[in-house]
């Protein structure tokens, strides 16, 4: 992951979160909560490398955990099927716990990506509930429905690669490396836009409703 390369837009996410606060459902709360951690963690990755000099993976493993927390509560407090909040609510206690034991097994100062892959296709699976079943919305029209594509777009692209990674760098590091840049900056502006539009759509939605 490079120090910074998606800062920028986190930082926009932030803002116009910042900016739209008063219109924000709890769901959109936490979007905005977790595009400030990834600033943070961003910024303390660019330390370790740049000021410290050294390895900052450790840090992104720990915001994996923390990115799939919030994402999980966002969405599970914007549905009321209670079967489907328990679900969640489920993955919430026991992903954190998997992740922990999987880093300790493996090592925390090192990225973990089959980990990382897993948390994703979780959080897909979540958004895609709450894309298909629109009868469970508590809001439907709070910007999750961008966000939710946004989520799907990146985490299932992404997903395939972090598992067959570790074959791909074997073989031929320095085109899996290339190839994984170019997905990851690809996917990842998609996820952000539509999380930026996310918030966006509130004040337009608004001014729809006081149209004559």
């Amino acid at each position: 992951m490079s120090d910074l390369l998606f800062t920028l837009p986190q930082f926009v996410i932030v803002c116009v979160a910042f900016l739209q606060r008063s219109k924000l459902s709890t769901g959109m709360q936490f979007m905005g909560l977790q595009a400030f951690i990834s600033c943070i963690a961003d910024l303390l990755a660019f330390s370790c490398t740049n000021v410290w000099a050294v390895s900052n993976e450790f840090i992104y493993n720990y915001y994996m955990i923390a990115e799939f927390v919030i994402i999980a509560v966002a969405f599970r407090t914007a549905m009321n099927s209670k079967p489907i909040q328990r679900a969640i609510q489920i993955s919430i206690i026991t992903f954190p716990i998997f992740a922990v034991f999987m880093l300790g097994l493996t090592s925390f100062t090192s990225m973990n990506y089959q980990v990382l892959a897993i948390s994703f296709l979780i959080l897909s699976v979540v958004n895609l509930v709450y894309l298909i079943l629109p009868d469970i919305r508590v809001n439907p029209s709070d910007g999750l429905v961008l966000v939710a594509i946004g989520h799907i777009i990146y985490f299932l692209g992404v997903a395939p690669y972090f598992i067959g990674r570790e074959l791909m760098i074997q073989s031929q590091p320095e085109k899996a490396n290339e190839l994984f840049f170019y997905i990851n900056i690809v996917l990842a502006i998609c996820r952000y836009l539509f999380i930026i539009f996310g918030f966006l759509s509130l004040s337009f939605r608004k001014k729809v409703k006081v149209s004559p």
